[in-house]
């Protein structure tokens, strides 16, 4: 970032902050942000409480610390019109349907809201049984799609989106006790993607594997979902190194050096 400049007045001000906190990955403290740009920590608080309640921002979970709200991430993407990562992954989305003959989608992981966003979609050969909605929040915990996320996220938000998941949208049923969630979790990073049976959608099987960023964090899926009348488990290892093979793909694409320490959990 440039060398901070002398800003005058609110609006400047609050346009500074805005790109501050969108240049920056994860979480900033009032002490980097006054820091940075050389604003004295009453106005910086002055500003984010501004932009938090227009949802702008969002408190993160380090004392002092905010993130990118989903107001914001709401308008960037409109603004975007889902651009850059939606367009970069078709290709591999593409072939993906290609060599498998499934639904294939993109899922885009929120962590304003901890909640997880079906942003693209190819259509397979064979027409759903289902429908699909974009850009509507879902929970991460339930479904292949978040849990291939959350396997790789750092302990603490692991127990945090599991501590405020709710029972599953299909069967009503409650999550397992987290020793045994904790276990699954490890078994999904151990062979690189997650299969759930009807978590989320009644009558369908997913798989998804996880997409990592430039950071080495995982942010987004790529999945796979299969009509469970037509599921073959026989096929699970054929569809599971499909779906990892274009997943390693798009994350290298997207600026990921694999060996950068992603699949370590802080």
């Amino acid at each position: 970032m440039a060398e901070p400049q002398k800003l005058v007045g609110t609006v400047a001000r609050t346009a500074e902050l805005i790109r501050y906190l969108a240049e920056h990955e994860g979480e900033v403290t009032v002490t980097s942000i006054s820091r940075d740009l050389a604003l004295a920590p009453s106005t910086v608080h002055r500003l984010l409480h501004l932009l938090m309640d227009q949802g702008f921002v969002e408190r993160g979970l380090r004392f002092q610390s905010y993130r990118v709200g989903m107001e914001l991430y709401r308008l960037g993407n409109l603004i975007a019109k889902k651009v850059e990562l939606t367009d970069l992954a078709v290709p591999y989305m593409e072939a993906l349907g290609a060599e498998s003959g499934e639904f294939v989608m993109l899922c885009l992981y929120v962590p304003s809201v901890k909640s997880l966003m079906l942003v693209r979609t190819v259509a397979s050969a064979h027409s759903l049984t289902y429908s699909t909605e974009m850009w509507r929040p879902e929970a991460v915990a339930w479904g292949a799609s978040g849990r291939s996320i959350l396997a790789f996220m750092p302990e603490a938000e692991m127990r945090e989106i599991y501590s405020s998941a709710g029972p599953s949208p299909v069967t009503g049923e409650p999550l397992p006790p987290y020793s045994e969630f904790r276990v699954e979790l490890g078994a999904i990073r151990e062979r690189g993607y997650a299969v759930t049976h009807g978590q989320k959608v009644s009558g369908a099987v997913g798989f998804s594997a996880p997409l990592f960023g430039p950071s080495g964090r995982a942010f987004a899926s790529l999945c796979l979902t299969v009509p469970e009348f037509r599921f073959d488990p026989s096929r699970e290892p054929v569809l599971g190194e499909m779906l990892c093979r274009q997943a390693a793909a798009l994350s290298r694409a997207g600026g990921y050096a694999p060996g950068a320490g992603a699949r370590r959990r802080a």
